[in-house]
């Protein structure tokens, strides 16, 4: 009986040790082999989803360059037109609208075409590259026909940036001249005129018992043919021209309009008596 006790115990024991090394073994096995070939795999998925946000990067990233390429080739190709308008303004604009009238009364006057009315100068939206510099001025003028034609033509074939606006062109016939209407536009480069007061203009001032509320905003001397003539502008888009020793009647007296100083005055018109008119 004894010995049967002792044989139990020794195959219990000699299993209890086997099953103790089998799990020294599992554990041995899971820390040496599995736990670190589940770590090699963990680390092998990280590395190919890094690789795909890589890609994904990259690839966003060559479209951003691609966008970016395209939007500073595009500001070149602007920034380039840019400088060709900027130097086309310079170079066949007007300095101020005075100028620009002078231009249209010269090839007028050349032409026989008679200037009537003169309108406010009308600017520009402000967007786009025509904001900068250019205006439209309305005109109201009479002439032969063969003239009109001819002052069509050398004010289309002008080198300054001069031209026709798309408004109505207003026509009208009599037995012998024609009278239109139309819209000029131009390139100004420097049209800022400082408002004053014109009764500071001359010893007697032709418009300012006209209306208290006349402000002159310009006056332009210009000189053609031997000739000076006078622009004056308002503040209500009101323009008049006079040329030197025109003669002016005002309050029941003739007087010769003198330019001079870059101002106007009037002077009574004496007989050869000695009487003034």
């Amino acid at each position: 009986m004894k010995i049967m006790s002792n044989f139990q115990f020794s195959e219990w024991k000699e299993k209890g040790t086997a099953f103790i090394f089998i799990g020294i073994w599992l554990i041995i096995t899971y820390k040496l082999v599995i736990e670190p070939y589940n770590e090699i795999q963990n680390r092998k998925k990280q590395k190919i989803s890094l690789e795909v946000k890589v890609k994904k990067a990259e690839k966003e990233l060559k479209e951003i360059e691609k966008i970016y390429q395209k939007k500073y080739e595009e500001n070149e190709k602007e920034k380039i037109e840019y400088e060709i308008y900027e130097k086309n303004i310079l170079e066949k604009g007007f300095q101020n609208s005075g100028e620009m009238e002078e231009f249209i009364y010269k090839k007028s006057k050349e032409n026989r075409i008679t200037i009537e009315i003169i309108g406010g100068i009308e600017k520009n939206g402000t967007t786009g590259k025509e904001k900068r510099g250019k205006v439209y001025i309305s005109y109201s003028l009479s002439g032969k026909e063969k003239n009109l034609l001819s002052w069509i033509r050398e004010m289309e074939r002008s080198e300054n940036l001069i031209s026709f606006t798309d408004a109505p062109f207003q026509l009208q016939k009599n037995e012998s001249d024609i009278k239109f209407n139309l819209k000029i536009s131009g390139y100004i480069i420097n049209d800022t005129p400082k408002e004053k007061n014109i009764k500071n203009m001359a010893v007697k001032s032709i418009f300012y018992e006209y209306n208290e509320k006349d402000i002159l905003t310009e006056k332009n001397i210009i000189e053609i043919n031997n000739k000076t003539y006078i622009i004056l502008k308002f503040k209500n888009a009101k323009r008049k021209i006079f040329v030197d020793g025109e003669k002016i009647k005002k309050e029941g007296k003739w007087y010769i309009l003198k330019i001079e100083d870059n101002e106007m005055y009037l002077e009574e018109m004496i007989l050869n008596n000695g009487e003034k008119m």
